[in-house]
C-alpha cells in the first residue's frame, strides 16, 4: 500500500497491523517522516518505507502498488485532481477519506462559516461528482459513501455522547442515499477498484 500524507506513521501501523504486508508513507513535511521513522523503530514495523515526496508528483511507477490510501489529507494539496491522478496512477485501486463539499457546507460558507481551518488555510473540499467522473477516467469503478460528521470540537464527555448520538442518527439516512449525501454529507469514503467488463460498459 501506499500511504499519501501518512504523516506521523499513525494510520501505516494501524494498516500494518490489520493485513497490510508493506506500506510506503509519502509525505511532503520532514518533521512528519522524522516522527514516523521513530514509530517505526519504536514499533518494529519492518515493513514500512518512508519516502518524502509531494501527493500531485509522486516518484513510483505506474500500477506499482495494489492499494493507494488516503486519509485527510487530499484537501491540503494546491490541486487534489493532480493528487488523485498521481494516486491513482500508481495504484490498482483507491481508498479516500476526505471532507467534501455539499450543499449544506457551500451555503454556510457562503454565511460566513468554515472559511477557513486552525490553521488558517482555507481547505480545498473535495466535489464528489468531480472526484467520481475523475475514478471513472481512471478506468476505476468509484463508490462514494458519505457521511455528517458535525463539525464541533470539545472535550466534554456528555457533549460527546450527545453529538455520537447525533452522529449514528444522522447517517443512518445520509450514507444510505446518494441524494441526501450530496446535500448534507460533509465526509465521504471513497473507493476506486478496477472496472470490470460490466461496469466499464
Amino acid at each position: 500500500m501506499i500511504n499519501v500524507g501518512g504523516g506521523d506513521g499513525q494510520e501505516a501501523e494501524f494498516l500494518l497491523k490489520n493485513g497490510a504486508k508493506a506500506v510506503t508513507i509519502v509525505d511532503i513535511s520532514h518533521t512528519q517522516l522524522k516522527n514516523a521513522y521513530t514509530r517505526k523503530q519504536k514499533h518494529h514495523l519492518d515493513n514500512l518505507e518512508c519516502v518524502k515526496g509531494d501527493a500531485e508528483n509522486l516518484l513510483f511507477a505506474d500500477n506499482c502498488f495494489d492499494v493507494g490510501y488516503v486519509f485527510m489529507a487530499l484537501h491540503h494539496c494546491p490541486d487534489y485532481s493532480q493528487g488523485i491522478f498521481e494516486i491513482c496512477r500508481v495504484s490498482r485501486q483507491v481508498i479516500f477519506v476526505e471532507i467534501m463539499n455539499p450543499v449544506l457546507t457551500r451555503t454556510l460558507t457562503k454565511l460566513g462559516f468554515f472559511r477557513e481551518e486552525g490553521c488558517g488555510v482555507a481547505p480545498n473540499r473535495l466535489n464528489g461528482k468531480r472526484v467520481k467522473k475523475m475514478l471513472i477516467n481512471q478506468k476505476l469503478n468509484p463508490v462514494l459513501t458519505y457521511f455528517f460528521a458535525v463539525p464541533i470540537y470539545t472535550y466534554n464527555p456528555f457533549v460527546i455522547r450527545c453529538l455520537i448520538s447525533v452522529f449514528k442518527l444522522s447517517n443512518s439516512l445520509v450514507n444510505r442515499s446518494n441524494g441526501i449525501g450530496l446535500l448534507c454529507g460533509n465526509v465521504a469514503v471513497i473507493t476506486g477498484t478496477p472496472q470490470t467488463a460490466d461496469t466499464a460498459q
